[in-house]
Order: structure tokens, then sequence, then C-alpha cells
């Protein structure tokens, strides 16, 4: 005798959830935003002079994250069809999201050629900037201070020069799009 599957036209019953998933449910976003307060709270306390007191934001991020796991596997055993299905979603919406993104941020080709010619400037310029500071900083500064003495160096000369290389960054923009607008007229209107 084979067994047999009796499948019903009607949708299973939907049952209740109970409290404790639904403060898990809740309490999940509730402690992911917990867990970047802490971070962003840790840090500032690090740059300031009491720094001791990070470990005040520190306990809360661990605890923060220790209850984060455990809302998790809350959730996840109280109903795990209900958490499948979820999952399935949160999943779907960030891929939407990432699709939807990456279809904004498509550039016309004469755009993507330009911004890649001028990331290509500004590498160099970056690059050239930092052998320059590293050079500077091997003649001057002592040798165990001499990647700090470079990173100063470096941070300094791009503050002083970088109006100057944007604005000219900006005016090499202009050009190279009145020459591309230039090459695609017919030869008849470009008599000026």
């Amino acid at each position: 005798m084979t067994p047999q599957a009796h499948l019903s036209a009607h949708p299973p019953l939907a049952r209740e959830e109970g409290f404790l998933h639904y403060v898990a449910r809740e309490g999940r976003t509730f402690l992911r935003w917990t867990i970047v307060a802490c971070l962003i709270a840790i840090v500032f306390c690090m740059v300031s002079p009491l720094w001791v007191i990070a470990l005040v934001p520190a306990a809360v991020l661990v605890v923060a994250y220790v209850l984060l796991l455990l809302t998790n596997e809350v959730e996840r055993r109280s109903d795990v069809a209900a958490h499948a299905v979820l999952e399935s979603r949160e999943t779907a919406v960030l891929d939407d999201i990432v699709d939807d993104e990456a279809e904004a941020d498509q550039l016309a080709p004469r755009a993507a050629a330009l911004v890649k010619r001028e990331s290509k400037i500004a590498a160099a310029i970056i690059g050239s900037v930092l052998i320059v500071a590293l050079v500077i900083a091997g003649l001057l500064v002592p040798g165990p201070v001499l990647a700090i003495g470079a990173l100063v160096l470096f941070a300094y000369m791009l503050l002083v020069a970088a109006p100057l290389w944007l604005g000219w960054i900006e005016d090499d923009i202009e050009i190279e799009t009145t020459r591309l607008d230039n090459e695609h007229e017919p030869a008849a209107v470009k008599g000026e």
C-alpha cells in the first residue's frame, strides 16, 4: 500500500505568534540599531581624553550582541517555516534594493569614459603626492616615526593643494566634454 498525500484547496490556518516570538522579532531591529550606536559611541569615546569611558558602550555592545544572537535563535525555533519565509523575503528585498541601485548607477557610455579618465588622473595625483610625501619624510623625519611623518605630510599636501587640483580636474572635465560634444557634430557646423 503506497502512502497518498491528501492536499486541500484551503491554505493551512495561520497560527497566532506567541509573545516571545513577537518580542524577538521586533527586538532584532532595536538590537541592530543599538549595536551601531554602541560602535559609534566607542569611536567617539576612544578619541576623547577620557578614553576609559569607552568601556561602558563596549559592555552595552557585548550585551546587545548576545541578546541579538538569542533573539535570532528564539525566532528560528518558534516557527521554523515562518522564519524561513521571513528570511527569504528579507533576502529578496535586499536583492531588489541592490539591483535597483545597480540600475540607478548606470552611466551613459560618454559619461562612463569621462569618469574613467578622471579617476585615473585622480589616482595619479594621489599616488604622486604619496611618493613625494614618502621622499620628504625619508629626508626629514627620523626612522622610528617615518610612517607617521609621511602620513602627516601626505595629509597636509593634499589639504593645501586639493582646491587647486579639484579646480584643475573640473576644468579638464569641461574641456573634455566640450571636445566630445564638438567631435560628434557634422563638419558643416564646426565653422566657428
